[in-house]
């Protein structure tokens, strides 16, 4: 079997955005977000972006949630760590992000 950190990985993330020009502060994470990603990831990289339309138990009720496969947890901190990378716009358009990532067993 393969190394499990050369594999692909999935991220899902559970996003709160502010109240106030949070979508549209968003909006511009994903819109420069998305070619550094695609640099570095290439075609390998899937993101997907849902909102909540109900709450089924629990109090999970995040306005967002991302969906983002990765070829690799190499190619995603590689990612994570270029320079341009818009973290600063997805802190100011969330109150809260909580993240997991998972792996196909």
């Amino acid at each position: 079997m393969a190394d499990q950190e050369d594999g692909p990985i999935t991220m899902i993330g559970w996003l709160w955005l502010e109240p106030d020009g949070g979508a549209e502060l968003f909006a511009e994470y994903i819109a420069t977000a998305r070619p550094i990603l695609e640099k570095h990831l290439g075609q390998e990289f899937v993101s997907q972006y849902w909102e909540r339309t109900a709450t089924l138990g629990g109090d999970l009720d995040p306005d967002i949630v991302a969906i983002n496969d990765f070829p690799s947890e190499a190619a995603f901190m590689a990612a994570m760590q270029d320079p341009d990378y818009p973290t600063h716009l997805l802190e100011e358009a969330t109150t809260r992000v909580e993240v997991v990532q998972i792996r196909k067993g």
